[in-house]
Parts: C-alpha cells; structure tokens; sequence
C-alpha cells in the first residue's frame, strides 16, 4: 500500500552546469561590486549567454528555467531584496553589523596578529593639466592626461609592527630599466599582469609565498604565536577563504562584506591616500630638481618603473604607526596619547606652493582633483564574459565559490517601465 502522505523527494544535480554556475556566479559577483542592480530574467539571461560560450558545440540543452535560478541562488545564498529609492553605494547597515561582530571574530588574537591589506591603482606619470604645457605655450591643446598605471597592494597589521613590503604590479614581466638587476632585491614584491592589474592567481601566490612566511618570521621574532588574521575586502580578484589559509591552517584570511570598503576597511581609512600623496609630492620635487622643468612632458617619459617603484616604496615606509593604528579606529578602538600633528601629511596648499615655484598657478580644487585622480582605481579589473569563461576553462586557475556568512549578495528585484 503507498503511503500517500509520503513526499517525493528530487534529487538536486549539482555537477551537470558546474562551469556554468561557476562562470555565472563569477559574472552575478562582479555585477554586484558595481553596485548594479541584477534581476531574475537579467540573471537567466546572462546564464543562457554563458551557456552557449562554454558549451555550444556539445549535446547539452539549457532553457534558463526558474528552478535553475532557484537552486542557483540556494546554492549561492543569493538574496532577494527590493531596491529603496537612490541606495548609497556603501552599505552602513553591514559596516555596523560587522562592527559588533568583529570582536567576537577576532577573539584569540593579539592585535600583532591581525592585519589588513588593500590593494589601489596609481597613476604614477600623471601631473595636472596646467601642468602639461611647456612655459612657452600660451594654451595646450589636445593633451592627454598620463595614466600610465600600475598596481600597489599595500599590507600591516594594526600596530604597524610588522608593514609587509608593498605588492607592485606592473605590464612588463621585466621592464628593461631592471635589465641587470636581481628582481628578489627590489624594496617591493614585483609581479606582473597584462593591465597591470590584480588577479585571483597574483593574490593566492603573494599570500602562501610572501604574507604566510614574512608573518610567522615576524610572529616568532616577536616571542608571538605564528597564527595571523588577514581581514580583506571581498572583491573578484581575491580568492575564497578557502584558498586563504596556510599550510598548517594558523593564518587564515576573513572578508569584509560587500560594500563597506569605504566606511571601515582600514587601509581605506587614509592610508593608501597618503602613501599615493607622499609619492607625488616626491614626484614634484624630481620635476624641480629636472632639467626639463620647462618641459613636464619631457620629464614624465623619463620616469622609468625603477623610479616609481623606488619612490612608492620610500612613501609606504614614512606612514608612520600613527596614521596605520587610527585606520582600525572603527574596528579595534585603541587609546591613541599621540598629538595630532606627529604624522602631517602633505596637504593641497602645499602642493599648490610647489606648482606656483613650477611657474603654474593652481587652484585647491584643480589639485584636490589631482590627488585624487586614481582614488576610484581599486586596482584590479572586472572580467569581461571571454575572460569570465577562460578562467572557469582553466585559463586562471582559482574560481570564486559560494560565499558564506556575511560576504553573501543579493539579487535585486526591480520593475522597469516603458513608456
């Protein structure tokens, strides 16, 4: 006799579209980090696009179903949420929540044990527009900014007891200025990329080749135990927790969630700001003592990678323990007796002096745009729907996977209209 009370139970295929779920979730991820909303058609839509680039030339059929968008947000832990009115980028509701459960994530470390790193781009040949004229010029027309880039990736825990040497990333894997130089000696951790951007791959290798060893040395120099907490902002780029843990699990990593970057990441906290000041402000006073000072163009060319890694090096190491113990203010309060002027950072006038002994006079405004034309730069790049199918066919290696806990997404439910 069938029990007719019995439920029948389906069995859930988790292998069948593994490429595709993790290509989408890859793409749902990146969409996610610009803060644009995602609907469920928009969601399948995308899903049946990357269907067709991983595996048009097979047998198999996809038909972007609801109970595929179901289970692909269960597996996810994908939320629903309806847009409110003209949301702020930043979500201040899980910078608090973080906040109150952060000490509870750090119990069992010393405030030695617990770092923070960030990674930014910089724009290093770039001057202002008025800049860019020779003295004899009575108007420059045409000039185009020098955006020439690079990436910095810059690391200390919150003490700043131990500052891990700057992650540099350049274009070239050695750009002909270091022909005869050994790259192992080099204030920095050089790696290079084809955009000069970080990637999954450059990150896992810094973080079990570079950050594992130089801590647990530093750790043990310090009479300490070699267990660390990396704390990271979760973006594309980095990979899952999973990959972040050493060998003999006692350094681990742990995200921040979506979208708080710039309310408590520490290092966003004005410290990868002043390192990128004091860069430039060494940069102006190169074009001072240059003999084409005349000529700023002419001088910008000039800069080699050897210059601006050497100078974005020497600006890492003046921030001082002032400035990196206050960035962790809004997570680890820590009584702070220092006078508030030991640690001045070069300001706008200052640098507005400078320009004006430069023989240009500019405004605060046109030089608070200066500094801060790389600050929307995060370092590293979304990848377009060929690279997001190239790396889940091998071609990077690491593959985000579902988050957990308080780094999980939401997919937005809005209603278009067209008139």
């Amino acid at each position: 006799m069938v029990d007719m009370g019995a439920k029948k139970v389906k069995t859930m295929k988790v292998g069948e579209y593994e490429k595709l779920d993790e290509a989408l979730y890859i793409w749902f991820r990146q969409q996610r980090e610009k803060n644009v909303p995602v609907s469920g058609p928009l969601l399948m839509e995308k899903a049946r696009i990357l269907f067709l680039m991983l595996y048009g030339d097979s047998d198999k059929s996809f038909t972007g179903s609801t109970g595929f968008q179901w289970r692909f947000c269960k597996r996810h832990e994908i939320r629903n949420l309806a847009i409110q009115g003209e949301k702020a980028s930043a979500d201040s509701g899980a910078a608090e929540d973080f906040q109150h459960e952060f000490p509870s994530l750090i119990s069992g470390y010393n405030v030695d044990q617990i770092f923070n790193c960030d990674e930014t781009g910089l724009y290093y040949r770039c001057l202002p527009d008025k800049t860019l004229a020779s003295a004899f010029e009575k108007r420059a027309d045409g000039r185009k900014k020098a955006k020439d880039r690079v990436t910095v990736s810059a690391c200390a825990n919150v003490t700043s007891s131990i500052k891990l040497p700057l992650l540099f990333i350049g274009k070239a894997k050695r750009p002909r200025c270091f022909k005869n130089t050994n790259m192992d000696s080099l204030p920095v951790i050089y790696r290079n990329q084809k955009n000069a951007w970080v990637n999954t791959e450059i990150f896992s290798s810094w973080f079990h080749d570079q950050f594992v060893p130089y801590v647990q040395r530093e750790l043990k120099s310090k009479s300490l135990p070699p267990k660390a907490l990396l704390i990271l902002d979760n973006c594309s780029a980095h990979p899952e927790e999973d990959v972040l843990v050493s060998d003999d699990g006692l350094v681990i990593a742990k995200f921040l969630p979506p979208n708080v970057t710039s309310l408590i990441q520490p290092m966003d906290q004005g410290v990868l700001e002043s390192m990128k000041r004091r860069y430039k402000r060494s940069l102006l006073q190169e074009v001072l003592l240059s003999e084409d000072l005349v000529d700023p163009i002419a001088f910008t060319k000039s800069i080699t990678m050897k210059v601006v890694v050497e100078k974005i090096s020497l600006a890492w190491d003046q921030i001082t323990p002032v400035t990196i113990r206050r960035s962790w203010r809004k997570l680890i309060p820590l009584a702070d007796t220092t006078p508030s002027n030991i640690d001045s950072e070069p300001t706008a006038a200052e640098f507005i002096d400078v320009f004006q002994s430069m023989g240009h006079a500019l405004s605060e405004d046109e030089v608070t745009e200066w500094l801060n034309n790389d600050q929307n730069d995060p370092g590293y790049e979304h990848l377009h729907d060929d690279e997001i199918v190239s790396r889940v066919l091998g071609g990077d290696g690491i593959v985000p996977k579902p988050c957990k806990g308080n780094t999980c997404y939401e997919v937005i439910h809005y209603v278009e209209v067209i008139i």
